[in-house]
């Protein structure tokens, strides 16, 4: 008609198509035909129905234009505006949901990847776990099985060493005083110093020192020096005293086992519980704690 110069027919034509279209977008069903010119959904609907309302506004705009019918003209195009900025904003909107889909999508995958993350490390940690208590458990009774063989080896230790100390006792002289301790062997001074240090629980004293054995014997601390040096197994008259102390120690947890080991500490004659059992330890192989649970 536009090639024929007929403007004026293109109006009827044109305003039936917009009619057409609005009644198409506002009942869509009743145009369902099923044909592959069927838009697939409410998106391509919408834009066949814009794209062919622009056409629609254009051949009425063409046609004012042509009949100079400015007035209605001016209108067509100000519809025709209307119809392309609402098309360029569904394609602006159309595109955010997109992006925003894509990132909701990607925010899922996260979401996925960082809860098996999770779900995998809870995992590792709950089976560190288990094996941690079962390696822990394990060293638990292999540290009390190992504790009571211990316990048994100084049982049989004490034992043996009070029959042979009972077996000694007779031998041993009295005391030295004055000149009579120098023609005293080493191991023979030592001896009698011993059974006094032992019948008089003189080990018990915290202040037990080479100056108090001086003290109590008459005797040099050369030849004090001398009994420990080379009369004992001792390495030090401090060493000794301490094997007394743990040796005492040891009867308190076997008699008492009530007992505190701050208290059993102070009657043996350590100065801290804290050294009596570094002591007790470095002596037995366990702490005094250990050594209480191993008997029970």
């Amino acid at each position: 008609l536009a090639e024929r110069g007929h403007y004026a027919e293109m109006l009827p034509p044109a305003r039936q198509m917009l009619e057409r279209l609005s009644d198409y977008e506002q009942h869509s069903d009743r145009y369902h035909d099923s044909s592959y010119r069927e838009p697939k959904d409410s998106t391509d609907r919408q834009d066949y129905i814009e794209f062919y309302r622009s056409k629609a506004q254009k051949y009425i705009a063409a046609a004012y234009a042509a009949i100079s019918e400015s007035g209605s003209m001016e209108e067509s195009f100000r519809q025709l505006e209307a119809i392309v900025r609402n098309a360029a904003a569904r394609e602006h909107r159309a595109r955010y949901q997109a992006i925003e889909q894509q990132y909701e999508t990607e925010r899922q995958r996260a979401e996925a990847r960082r809860n098996a993350l999770i779900a995998w490390s809870t995992g590792v940690i709950g089976l560190l776990a288990v094996c941690f208590a079962l390696f822990a458990l394990y060293k638990h009774h292999e540290t009390r099985r190992k504790n009571r063989a211990l316990v048994r080896q100084i049982d049989e230790a004490m034992a043996y060493k009070e029959r042979y100390e009972a077996l000694l006792s007779p031998q041993i002289l009295d005391t030295p005083k004055g000149g009579n301790a120098e023609d005293t062997t080493d191991t023979d001074l030592f001896a009698q110093i011993h059974d006094t240090i032992v019948r008089e629980q003189l080990y018990l004293n915290p202040t037990c020192d080479r100056q108090m054995l001086i003290d109590r014997f008459g005797l040099s601390k050369e030849r004090i020096g001398a009994a420990f040096a080379k009369g004992s197994s001792h390495p030090s008259l401090s060493a000794y005293i301490n094997d007394l102390r743990l040796e005492h120690a040891y009867k308190l947890l076997l008699d008492q086992p009530g007992l505190d080991l701050g208290q059993v500490a102070q009657q043996s004659g350590f100065s801290s519980r804290k050294y009596f059992g570094d002591r007790f330890k470095s002596r037995y192989g366990m702490t005094p704690s250990e050594f209480r649970a191993a008997r029970q």
